[in-house]
Protein backbone atom coordinates (compact mmCIF):
# COMPACT_ATOMS: atom_id res chain seq x y z
CA UNK A 1 0.00 0.00 0.00
CA UNK A 2 1.30 3.31 -0.77
CA UNK A 3 0.62 6.24 1.28
CA UNK A 4 0.16 9.79 0.71
CA UNK A 5 2.00 12.32 2.65
CA UNK A 6 0.34 15.57 3.73
CA UNK A 7 0.05 18.36 1.72
CA UNK A 8 -0.04 15.58 -1.21
CA UNK A 9 -2.54 15.53 -3.25
CA UNK A 10 -4.59 12.22 -3.28
CA UNK A 11 -3.86 9.97 -6.52
CA UNK A 12 -7.38 8.94 -8.42
CA UNK A 13 -6.88 6.40 -11.20
CA UNK A 14 -9.07 7.29 -14.31
CA UNK A 15 -10.79 4.05 -16.20
CA UNK A 16 -10.43 4.00 -20.06
CA UNK A 17 -14.17 5.59 -20.27
CA UNK A 18 -13.56 8.44 -18.20
CA UNK A 19 -10.02 9.31 -19.86
CA UNK A 20 -11.73 9.55 -22.66
CA UNK A 21 -14.69 11.62 -22.19
CA UNK A 22 -11.93 13.90 -20.54
CA UNK A 23 -9.89 13.86 -23.82
CA UNK A 24 -12.72 14.81 -25.60
CA UNK A 25 -13.05 18.64 -26.22
CA UNK A 26 -16.51 20.53 -24.66
CA UNK A 27 -17.85 17.01 -23.52
CA UNK A 28 -20.42 17.88 -20.76
CA UNK A 29 -19.56 14.20 -19.40
CA UNK A 30 -15.62 15.32 -17.92
CA UNK A 31 -17.14 18.08 -16.65
CA UNK A 32 -19.50 15.69 -14.10
CA UNK A 33 -16.32 13.98 -13.29
CA UNK A 34 -14.54 17.28 -12.37
CA UNK A 35 -15.33 16.79 -8.76
CA UNK A 36 -13.69 13.68 -8.77
CA UNK A 37 -10.66 14.76 -10.26
CA UNK A 38 -10.10 18.57 -8.82
CA UNK A 39 -7.38 18.85 -6.10
CA UNK A 40 -6.42 15.09 -6.67
CA UNK A 41 -3.62 14.02 -8.98
CA UNK A 42 -5.07 12.13 -11.83
CA UNK A 43 -3.09 8.65 -13.28
CA UNK A 44 -3.54 6.56 -15.91
CA UNK A 45 -3.19 2.78 -16.06
CA UNK A 46 -0.82 1.31 -18.67
CA UNK A 47 -3.47 -0.77 -19.44
CA UNK A 48 -5.84 2.50 -20.25
CA UNK A 49 -3.24 3.79 -22.33
CA UNK A 50 -3.29 0.51 -24.44
CA UNK A 51 -7.04 0.80 -24.71
CA UNK A 52 -6.92 4.49 -26.45
CA UNK A 53 -4.24 3.03 -28.89
CA UNK A 54 -6.68 -0.01 -30.19
CA UNK A 55 -9.38 2.29 -29.64
CA UNK A 56 -7.34 4.65 -32.42
CA UNK A 57 -6.10 1.82 -34.99
CA UNK A 58 -9.61 0.08 -34.62
CA UNK A 59 -11.20 3.52 -36.16
CA UNK A 60 -8.52 3.69 -38.33
CA UNK A 61 -7.44 7.30 -37.08
CA UNK A 62 -4.35 8.89 -39.21
CA UNK A 63 -0.95 9.70 -37.99
CA UNK A 64 -1.81 13.08 -37.71
CA UNK A 65 -5.06 11.96 -35.12
CA UNK A 66 -3.05 9.30 -33.14
CA UNK A 67 -0.23 11.76 -32.94
CA UNK A 68 -2.73 14.53 -30.93
CA UNK A 69 -3.92 11.58 -28.77
CA UNK A 70 -0.35 10.81 -27.94
CA UNK A 71 0.22 14.56 -27.04
CA UNK A 72 -2.94 14.45 -24.98
CA UNK A 73 -2.26 11.73 -22.86
CA UNK A 74 1.03 12.78 -22.57
CA UNK A 75 -0.51 15.12 -20.21
CA UNK A 76 -1.48 12.18 -17.60
CA UNK A 77 1.12 10.12 -15.62
CA UNK A 78 1.24 6.90 -16.49
CA UNK A 79 1.55 3.71 -14.06
CA UNK A 80 3.19 0.78 -15.81
CA UNK A 81 2.60 -3.06 -14.77
CA UNK A 82 4.65 -4.07 -12.37
CA UNK A 83 5.04 -7.27 -10.05
CA UNK A 84 2.54 -6.24 -7.72
CA UNK A 85 -0.05 -4.67 -9.99
CA UNK A 86 0.65 -8.41 -12.06
CA UNK A 87 0.16 -10.27 -8.61
CA UNK A 88 -3.11 -7.93 -7.53
CA UNK A 89 -4.50 -8.92 -11.24
CA UNK A 90 -4.39 -12.10 -10.87
CA UNK A 91 -6.09 -11.66 -7.44
CA UNK A 92 -9.51 -9.83 -8.93
CA UNK A 93 -9.44 -12.51 -12.54
CA UNK A 94 -9.50 -15.24 -9.87
CA UNK A 95 -12.12 -13.75 -7.21
CA UNK A 96 -14.41 -12.72 -10.78
CA UNK A 97 -14.17 -15.81 -12.23
CA UNK A 98 -16.54 -17.49 -9.23
CA UNK A 99 -19.01 -14.27 -9.39
CA UNK A 100 -18.66 -12.03 -12.31
CA UNK A 101 -16.57 -12.39 -14.85
CA UNK A 102 -14.14 -9.39 -15.37
CA UNK A 103 -12.72 -8.87 -18.88
CA UNK A 104 -8.47 -8.25 -18.71
CA UNK A 105 -8.14 -4.82 -18.71
CA UNK A 106 -10.60 -3.76 -16.05
CA UNK A 107 -8.72 -6.21 -13.91
CA UNK A 108 -5.68 -4.25 -14.55
CA UNK A 109 -7.73 -1.02 -14.00
CA UNK A 110 -8.69 -2.72 -10.58
CA UNK A 111 -5.54 -4.21 -9.60
CA UNK A 112 -3.54 -0.40 -10.38
CA UNK A 113 -5.86 1.11 -8.15
CA UNK A 114 -5.95 -1.45 -5.25
CA UNK A 115 -2.10 -0.99 -5.73
CA UNK A 116 -1.98 2.84 -5.17
CA UNK A 117 -4.79 2.43 -2.35
CA UNK A 118 -6.44 4.82 -4.80
CA UNK A 119 -10.12 6.03 -5.85
CA UNK A 120 -11.09 4.16 -9.55
CA UNK A 121 -12.89 6.80 -11.16
CA UNK A 122 -15.28 5.34 -14.09
CA UNK A 123 -18.84 5.25 -16.07
CA UNK A 124 -18.97 1.52 -15.31
CA UNK A 125 -18.99 0.93 -11.48
CA UNK A 126 -20.89 -1.98 -12.71
CA UNK A 127 -17.56 -3.76 -14.00
CA UNK A 128 -15.91 -3.51 -10.65
CA UNK A 129 -18.66 -4.72 -8.40
CA UNK A 130 -17.06 -7.04 -5.66
CA UNK A 131 -13.62 -6.45 -5.82
CA UNK A 132 -13.13 -5.98 -1.77
CA UNK A 133 -11.09 -2.93 -1.34
CA UNK A 134 -11.53 -1.60 -4.04
CA UNK A 135 -13.09 2.06 -3.87
CA UNK A 136 -14.83 3.29 -6.81
CA UNK A 137 -16.40 6.53 -7.58
CA UNK A 138 -19.05 6.93 -10.75
CA UNK A 139 -21.71 9.42 -11.87
CA UNK A 140 -23.49 6.90 -14.14
CA UNK A 141 -26.98 5.44 -12.65
CA UNK A 142 -26.69 2.18 -11.98
CA UNK A 143 -27.33 -0.84 -14.69
CA UNK A 144 -29.71 -3.24 -14.13
CA UNK A 145 -29.09 -6.23 -13.22
CA UNK A 146 -28.51 -9.08 -15.80
CA UNK A 147 -31.25 -11.63 -16.04
CA UNK A 148 -30.49 -14.91 -16.65
CA UNK A 149 -30.94 -16.32 -19.87
CA UNK A 150 -34.13 -18.24 -20.69
CA UNK A 151 -33.96 -21.67 -22.05
CA UNK A 152 -35.08 -22.09 -25.22
CA UNK A 153 -37.61 -24.71 -25.76
CA UNK A 154 -36.64 -27.92 -27.42
CA UNK A 155 -38.22 -29.43 -30.14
Amino acid sequence: MRTVAVGEPEVVVLDNDVLSDILKADNPRAAVYEPHVRGRRPVVPAMVIAEQFQGAYMARWGERRVAELRAQLSRFPVVPIDRRIAELWAEVMHVHRRHQPISTPDAFVAATALALDALLVTNNASDFQDIPGLRVATESPPKAPKQPRKPRPRR
